[in-house]
């Protein structure tokens, strides 16, 4: 179904017959009651609570052991807090508080597999795509480098080569 039929549908009815389907979906569908709920009380900042707690659950879970320590998961809470269209500042945020987790984690364990290190790559070159394009370098320039790593120099590298590649109007 279109977004068009959907409307003409929807105009079609009567008040009480909308209320009554957004209260069965709300009743029926997690994400759907979490967009309802944030729509009639929209706090983006508990919102971003709630994704750098899945996060930390994720490498530095309170109550299990060993953590589970899934780059998917804390993607997913990412994504998540993405649909509720937050200032880009807070996505860029806690796109390198999911690196300094890794980070952490890396270091908490003593993990010396090169899997972990593309991790952190990729997602730190993420990160750092994401801080350029919106024009957020230099709000975030002091957070960029991210530690405790013990591949600090090769991250640092990583990002000259992805400064280098933007134009000089960004810097």
């Amino acid at each position: 179904m279109s977004k068009k039929d959907l409307k003409n549908y929807l105009e079609s009815l009567e008040k009480k017959d909308i209320i009554k389907i957004v209260l069965d979906t709300y009743s029926n569908n997690k994400d759907a009651k979490e967009f309802l709920e944030y729509l009639v009380n929209p706090d983006i900042e508990e919102k971003f609570r709630k994704a750098q707690k899945i996060i930390l659950e994720e490498y530095f879970p309170e109550k299990k052991f060993p953590p589970n320590a899934k780059v998917s998961v804390a993607k997913r809470a990412i994504s998540d807090f993405k649909k509720f269209n937050p200032p880009n500042e807070l996505i860029a945020e806690l796109m390198l508080f999911l690196v300094k987790q890794i980070c952490l984690f890396i270091d908490e364990y003593g993990i010396n597999d090169d899997p972990y290190y593309d991790i952190v790559e990729n997602n730190y070159d993420n990160a750092l795509k994401f801080i350029y394009q919106n024009k957020l370098h230099k709000k975030f320039k002091d957070k960029i480098i991210i530690g405790p790593f013990h591949n600090a120099l090769y991250l640092n590298e990583l990002l000259m080569e992805i400064v280098l590649n933007y134009d000089d109007d960004l810097l």
